[in-house]
């Protein structure tokens, strides 16, 4: 079911494998506080249904940052996730290296 969806991020959470899936969002300059926002919003839902795993899809991501702001977007991602109770993380890769190796 979707729990949350605009034009950045989509929840997907599935109540029987407890599994949230979040399509991660393009990493754009001037999207980046409207990403930190949405990702209080994803923290938020990952508390309010106790959510212990989570997939983060960035199969789809485009990355048209810096490696210092997407690391910066990740870490603050990371500390988010690390104020519940999320017990495994996974990230499904692009195909495309030069995004990866930027991620």
């Amino acid at each position: 079911m979707i729990l949350f969806q605009n034009s950045i991020v989509k929840l997907d959470y599935n109540p029987a494998t407890d599994i949230l899936e979040i399509e991660y969002p393009d990493l754009h300059g001037y999207l980046l506080l409207e990403i930190k926002h949405n990702i209080n919003i994803i923290v938020d839902i990952i508390k309010s249904y106790d959510v212990k795993k989570l997939i983060l899809d960035s199969t789809r991501t485009v990355i048209a940052v810096s490696e210092e702001e997407s690391r910066e977007v990740a870490m603050y991602l990371a500390a988010g996730i690390m104020t519940t109770r999320v017990q495994k993380v996974a990230r499904l890769q692009s195909l495309n290296t030069v995004i990866e190796k930027t991620a």
